[in-house]
C-alpha cells in the first residue's frame, strides 16, 4: 500500500464548554476542568469519540466533590465494559499464547495487547473490540487451521493482504491474525513482519508464549492504524484514540513520536512532528490560545474530532477513501469491498454513522435506506460545490 503524506481538510470545530471538559479530564489536568455547560451533552461527545473509559480511570483517581466528578458515576459505566471486555481480550491471549507455544511459535501481541502486556495503559481506560496478534507469515495459515481444529469459530469474514479470516475463541473474544503490519516499515519496500522484527531486535518478551513490539514499533503501529489504514472508516476505529494511546505512550518515553517516525514512511513525517506538538497541547491545556489557531496540529484535532463528531466528514472521508483506492492500484476484489462496505458498513459502523439503532425495525430500516441515504449525501455535496 503506497503512502502518500496525509493532508486533512475538517470542518471548523469549536471548543465549547462540554468539549473543552472532554479534552481537559481525558489529557490534560483533571484538578483544572471546568464544569461542563451540558453534562448529559459532555457525556455524548466522551462517549462518540471513545473517551469515556479514559476520563472515568482518570477521574477514579482525583478527589471526589470537584467539578469533573458530576459525571463520574455515569462514565464509570463505561469503565467497568471495558474492564469487562479486556479481561476476555487478555484471557483469550494467554490461550492464544499456550495453544502458539504447543503448535512451536509464539504469537506477537500489537495494538491494544501489546499496550497492555507493555504496561503502557491502565486497566478500562481504552476500548478495545478484538485482539490483534502477528505472526511468522509461513506459519500463519497453519496455525489459523490448527485454532479452528481447538475448536475456534470461523466469522465468515473477509480475508485481507494484512490479515486472516478472523475467529472467535470459545468465550466470544474475536481474534485477528496478522502477518504483516500495515503502514509500519522495518525493511523498504515492505511492511513490518514478525520475521523483520525479530531479525532488528524489536521485539520484547512478555511471558513464555508471548511477545510485544518495542515501544517506538506500538507508537508507528498505531499511527499508521489509525491515519492512514483507516483514515477514510473513521467509524470503526475513532482518531481519538490515537492521541489517547499516544499520551499514554509518551508517559513511558517522551520522545516517543518523534521516534516511532523512523518506522514509518518518510511521506509521514511531518504528521509525527504535528502529532507530537499536538500531544503536548492537549496535555498542557493550550488548545484555545491565538497560539494554536491556524496551526497544523489545530488541522488534525478537528479531523480527529469531526471523523466522529461531524456525520457528514465522516461520509466524505468514506467517499474519498473509494479515490484512494483506484490511486494505489488496489485490486478489482479490494475496490469490490469497498464499495461494499461503504454502502453496507458493519453495525458499530452504522451506530457511529446515525446513532444507536432502538429496535429491530429501526435497524433494518437504517440498513435498507443506507444506499439511498449515500446517494443523496453525494448529490448535496456535488450541489454545494458547484454552487461554491
Amino acid at each position: 500500500m503506497p503512502i502518500r503524506p496525509l493532508s486533512f481538510q475538517p470542518p471548523r470545530i469549536g471548543i465549547d464548554a462540554d468539549l473543552d471538559w472532554v479534552l481537559c479530564a481525558a489529557f490534560g489536568n483533571v484538578a483544572t476542568c471546568e464544569q461542563p455547560r451540558d453534562p448529559r451533552r459532555a457525556l455524548q461527545i466522551a462517549q462518540t469519540t471513545q473517551l469515556s473509559g479514559r476520563i472515568a480511570a482518570r477521574l477514579r483517581s482525583f478527589r471526589e466533590g470537584s467539578a469533573a466528578d458530576a459525571l463520574a458515576e455515569e462514565l464509570n459505566a463505561y469503565y467497568y465494559e471495558n474492564v469487562v471486555k479486556q479481561t476476555l481480550l487478555m484471557h483469550a491471549l494467554r490461550r492464544l499464547g499456550q495453544l502458539a507455544e504447543r503448535f512451536g511459535t509464539r504469537v506477537i501481541a500489537v495494538k491494544f495487547g501489546g499496550l497492555r502486556l507493555a504496561g503502557l495503559i491502565s486497566v478500562g481506560s481504552r476500548e478495545a473490540s478484538d485482539l490483534d496478534v502477528l505472526l511468522p507469515k509461513g506459519r500463519a495459515r497453519a496455525f489459523w487451521r490448527a485454532l479452528v481444529a481447538a475448536g475456534f469459530q470461523r466469522t465468515n469474514t473477509h480475508e485481507y493482504p494484512h490479515q486472516l479470516e478472523a475467529l472467535v475463541d470459545p468465550d466470544g473474544a474475536i481474534i485477528d491474525l496478522h502477518v504483516h503490519l500495515p503502514g509500519v516499515v522495518i525493511e523498504k519496500g515492505t511492511f513490518a513482519t514478525a520475521e523483520q522484527l525479530a531479525v532488528h531486535g524489536l521485539l520484547t518478551k512478555a511471558d513464555s508464549s508471548t511477545l510485544v513490539p518495542r515501544i517506538d514499533v506500538l507508537a508507528a503501529h498505531a499511527i499508521a492504524h489509525a491515519l492512514v489504514q483507516n483514515r477514510s472508516t473513521p467509524q470503526t476505529h475513532s482518531p481519538m484514540r490515537l492521541l489517547a494511546d499516544l499520551m499514554d505512550l509518551r508517559r513511558a518515553e517522551p520522545q516517543i513520536v518523534r521516534n516511532a517516525a523512523r518506522y514509518l514512511a518518510p511521506e509521514l513525517e511531518p504528521t509525527c512532528a504535528t502529532l507530537e506538538r499536538l500531544c503536548t497541547s492537549l496535555s498542557e491545556g493550550d488548545f484555545r490560545g491565538p497560539n494554536f489557531h491556524g496551526t497544523s496540529e489545530q488541522i488534525l484535532l478537528w479531523h480527529c474530532l469531526a471523523a466522529r463528531l461531524d456525520t457528514g466528514y465522516a461520509e466524505r472521508l468514506r467517499a474519498a477513501g473509494l479515490a484512494h483506492k483506484f490511486r494505489d492500484g488496489s485490486s478489482a476484489l479490494e475496490v469490490g469491498r469497498y464499495i461494499a462496505d461503504l454502502l453496507y458498513p458493519s453495525e458499530s459502523a452504522l451506530d457511529a454513522l446515525y446513532g444507536p439503532a432502538t429496535g429491530t425495525i429501526s435497524r433494518v430500516r437504517r440498513r435498507l435506506g443506507r444506499p439511498l441515504d449515500l446517494i443523496v449525501r453525494t448529490i448535496r455535496r456535488s450541489m454545494r460545490s458547484r454552487g461554491g
